[in-house]
Order: C-alpha cells, then structure tokens, then sequence
C-alpha cells in the first residue's frame, strides 16, 4: 500500500543511530498523546440539543457550553476535526501496524531478535517499546492495545451518559479482552500475563456497576437499597483491590527472592586472629604433608617379606630297613 511504501522509504533514511533515535522519540511521544488526543477530538463532535420556546432547539458543545455547534466557527472547525480523527486515532495505529508489518519477518524470529540485540537493535530499535514486552509470535499485539484503549476511553466516552449504552459496550469490550488474555497470554512474563487478566475483569466488573447503577435494579424497600448499596460496593472495590494485593504479593516476592540470592558474609576477625589461623592452616597443612610422606615410607616395612624356605618342599625319605629284617 501506499502508507506502507511511504514508512519504507521513511525507515531507509533513518537507518543511523541518530534518525532512530528522532524516530524512536517521534512514536513514543504518539503513544502518549494518543488516547487524550483523540478523546478531545471525539468530544467535540458531541453537542447538547436544548429545546426553545418557539418550539426549535439549540446545540452546544457539551465540554463547552459557549460555543454553540449551530455556528459557523464551530462548522468551520468540522473539517479540522475530521483530518485530526485520521492522524490520531485512525493514522497513529496504522503506523504502528506497517512499521511493525514491514519487520515481521525479523520480530517472529527468537533467534533473530537475538542477534539484532547483540548488535544493539541495530535495525528495529525505535520498535523496541512497541514489542519487548510481548512474545514474537504477538509482536502485533500493541496495535490491538492501541485499538482496546481508544475503545473504552475515546470512543464509549463520546456515547450519551445518560444511556445504558455505555456500560454495555464496556463491559462487553472488557469481556471479549479477558478472553484474549486467557487464550493468548501475549506477554514473555507469566506475571504480565496474570496482572493483565485481574485489569480486565477489574474493568468489566467497573462496567458491570455502572450498568447497574443506569439501570437502577433495586425496588423500593430500605433493605434492598442498602443490600445493593452493599453489592455495589464489593464489585468497586474488588479490582482495586485485586491488582494491588497481586503488585503487593509480586513485589514482596522480588524482595525476599533478592534478600536470599545476597551472600551471608563471615565476620571480620582481628589482624592477630587472622594471622593466627593462617598459621595454624599452614601447620595443620604441613601435617598433613608430613603423615602422608610416614605412611609411604612405611608401606614397605610393613609388607611381609617372602620367606625363602616356605616354597622348599620336606622329603620325608624311608628309613632304610636293618640287615636283620
């Protein structure tokens, strides 16, 4: 495509440490920018419609009631608006999806991925952040971060909150990610992994409340309100809580893992003690030498020595018989 050749012949340029450097800084600062940006374009396209005596009504922007949507200054700012939902939402994603595409190649290979970094991330260094913390089967998956992130915070924000409709999309969003998290599990760490599983089920359970409270599903009675007052209460508070516990949890872990991999070191002794001990060392050491050069000296001795008569044989010879027999 052209946005692919374009990024090509933009990367062949930047192929010194320098241009990777300026491009590196250019992605990263689009990351931050990305999701407030974008909220603040979709929100001017939202206006609150108020109804006149004459029967008409009248719109004004609803993060500015000043500025009346019906105007001219507020059309004219229309087109700029719409130019700056292609760079940010729609053009910064699409970015990273062809800078990520064109090096596809390079970011599924583990052993690859080893020799670009033995030579210092040479060819993808301004891609690092977007893929290091992922497996180079998911080297893509910032790209659907990206898309999740504009979902919940851009996008659902821009829809009436005075509707149902907001909570639902949430929660469905959220939902549909913890079953990407469980299936995929993206990340090289077993920890990210498990930390980005209790984050979204601690946004669909926020989801979850927010639906309830649109909906109102308590009746009338004192002790149904308290009871759903209580509920609501506990599905808050239960994702904070979760992701801190585990951060506590994991963060303690490292701690006492780091505290038991330091070495014990013996106490320092006095110069005199410590000459002393060397000394006796080297006796016991000379001793040693000594008992052993003894025991060799007598291994012979105590060896038996061959008798030269044990292998003569004693011939009993006849007595010879007397002349009288």
């Amino acid at each position: 495509s052209s946005l692919a050749t374009l990024v090509d012949k933009v990367e062949n340029k930047v192929n010194s440490t320098k241009g990777q450097k300026i491009v590196y800084a250019f992605l990263l600062i689009s990351f931050l920018v990305l999701v407030g940006t974008s909220t603040t374009v979709f929100h001017y396209l939202r206006c609150h419609k108020f109804p006149e005596a004459e029967g008409g009504t009248e719109l004004y922007l609803r993060k500015d009631y000043s500025i009346d949507c019906n105007s001219g200054r507020y059309k004219s700012y229309l087109i700029y608006c719409y130019f700056m939902i292609l760079v940010y939402p729609i053009g910064i994603p699409l970015i990273y999806a062809s800078m990520l595409w064109e090096h596809k190649s390079l970011l599924q290979d583990h052993a690859a991925l080893v020799r670009e970094a033995s030579a210092n991330w040479a060819t993808i260094g301004h891609l690092k952040f977007l893929v290091e913390a992922y497996k180079p089967e998911y080297y893509w998956f910032e790209v659907a971060e990206c898309g999740r992130r504009l979902l919940l915070a851009s996008v659902i924000g821009v829809i009436s909150s005075e509707s149902a409709v907001s909570p639902t999309l949430g929660l469905l969003i959220s939902m549909g990610f913890i079953y990407v998290f469980v299936a995929f599990q993206p990340y090289k760490e077993l920890e990210d992994n498990t930390l980005g599983i209790i984050l979204a089920y601690s946004l669909a359970l926020l989801f979850l409340s927010a639906l309830m409270i649109k909906t109102d599903v308590t009746s009338d009675d004192g002790y149904d309100q308290e009871l759903f007052g209580v509920v609501l209460i506990l599905i808050l508070f239960a994702g904070p809580i979760a992701v801190t516990y585990y951060v506590f949890v994991r963060y303690f872990y490292k701690v006492y893992d780091s505290l038991r991999a330091v070495p014990v070191s013996s106490p320092s002794l006095p110069r005199e003690e410590k000459e002393e001990n060397k000394v006796g060392v080297e006796l016991s050491q000379d001793g040693k030498q000594q008992k052993h050069q003894d025991l060799a000296l007598s291994e012979p001795s105590n060896k038996s020595e061959p008798n030269p008569n044990q292998n003569l044989m004693i011939v009993n010879t006849p007595a010879t018989p007397s002349s009288g027999s």
